[in-house]
């Protein structure tokens, strides 16, 4: 179905993921809790965003007046920090039934390369405030982090992706972080030698898909 403003599409899920990413098959699942985010942020110094677009989101009261209001200096998307600090204060569950449908029309914010450093920096200064009203060490840094991978690899900073493939297994040793130190160091090599790989993310298949839809 199309209208002037964009396709929709209905989009399921694969399969429901907890922050771990680890999968669950139920149509409900309980995906994180406040302990298992914040040792998530100890290993990996961020939280994933897994989460449907800003309409498929639901919160309790008391949750929403633990978190709002939401950092004054990010005007876009406010969705982010929403989700990553009820990670840190409440249980997140979540529905692998279709509720809604979310419009792909080409401009979409998801669709974009823009990082936004100033954005990260009010994200990190947001969740570490939370952390600290909860009696926590203040440990949430987008740029020491896992999540960090991408943004140093998009912006070709070799430099700052090694300095990742130390920091990361130096936070919390274990053989995931080892893992993901050698597959940044990959990458590293991959930048140095000039190598460029075709990579097309998630959201870019479904606005292709969604175009041959339309032509159809």
């Amino acid at each position: 179905m199309t209208s002037d403003s964009g396709i929709f599409l209905q989009v399921k899920p694969k399969r429901l993921r907890t922050l771990a990413s680890k999968k669950k098959n139920g149509l409900f699942e309980k995906l994180s809790d406040p302990e298992t985010a914040y040792r998530y942020v100890q290993k990996w110094g961020f939280l994933s965003f897994r989460t449907a677009p800003t309409s498929g989101i639901t919160l309790t009261r008391t949750l929403a007046s633990g978190i709002f209001p939401l950092p004054e200096e990010m005007k876009r998307p406010q969705d982010r920090p929403l989700v990553l600090a009820s990670c840190l204060l409440g249980t997140v569950y979540g529905t692998s039934q279709v509720l809604g449908s979310y419009t792909i029309h080409g401009r979409n914010r998801s669709l974009t390369t823009d990082w936004g450093i100033d954005r990260y920096h009010a994200i990190d200064n947001f969740l570490n405030d939370i952390l600290q009203k909860l009696n926590k060490k203040k440990i949430v840094s987008f740029y020491e982090s896992r999540r960090a991978q991408d943004y140093y690899r998009h912006s070709g900073s070799t430099k700052e992706l090694l300095k990742l493939a130390y920091k990361i297994p130096a936070r919390f040793f274990c053989l995931g972080t080892i893992l993901f130190s050698i597959e940044t160091l990959w990458h590293c090599l991959i930048s140095v030698l000039g190598i460029k790989k075709r990579h097309q993310r998630r959201t870019r298949k479904l606005l292709t898909k969604a175009k041959e839809k339309q032509a159809k």
